[in-house]
């Protein structure tokens, strides 16, 4: 019974385990989704930006600029803009570039956090078959036990020269 209970108790300490791993992957696969979505949206920042650059990039020719009428302080005041789209895209891509290894990072997580689940799955699985096959052997050896208890009680009865009914009160009385 002891052995059992022991058994039994293995058995919900891996089934409390297996409920923190489920949770632990729960979140991870939220915050890897949370940073795919972020990543998703990086990209599409960038996309308009280098679209709305390649449209606007035109217009900095030399030639464009020598002859449209703002002259020098126009080419300047061009350049001024398109240095800062840049640094703009480039500033947009870094921030992408740690978005995406964030996710990377969250989906390496949940992944690890599954595998977790699954080895404490099979443990509490384990600890489960343990706990059933320490109670049926508990049960058996209690079976046997009574068995043996009714024989010899049996033989008893029979050496005293007293019913088998007498001998189960008395032993009664004695346990």
């Amino acid at each position: 019974n002891l052995r059992a209970e022991q058994a039994s108790e293995a058995y919900n300490g891996a089934m409390w385990r297996l409920e923190q791993a489920k949770q632990a992957y729960r979140q991870a696969r939220a915050d890897a989704q949370h940073a795919r979505r972020t990543v998703a949206a990086q990209r599409n920042r960038i996309g308009a930006l280098v679209a709305q650059s390649y449209q606007n990039g035109g217009d900095l020719s030399a030639l464009n600029a020598m002859m449209s009428a703002d002259g020098p302080q126009g080419v300047m005041d061009q350049y001024v803009a398109f240095q800062g789209a840049s640094t703009s895209l480039q500033a947009d891509y870094k921030r992408f570039a740690a978005a995406d290894a964030l996710a990377q990072v969250f989906e390496g997580k949940a992944r690890h956090a599954k595998a977790e689940q699954v080895r404490l799955a099979a443990k509490a699985a384990r600890a489960r078959d343990a706990a059933v096959a320490s109670a049926d052997a508990a049960q058996a050896e209690a079976t046997d036990i009574a068995a043996e208890k009714e024989t010899l009680i049996t033989q008893l009865a029979a050496a005293q020269n007293i019913s088998v009914d007498l001998a189960r009160k008395r032993q009664a009385a004695l346990e």
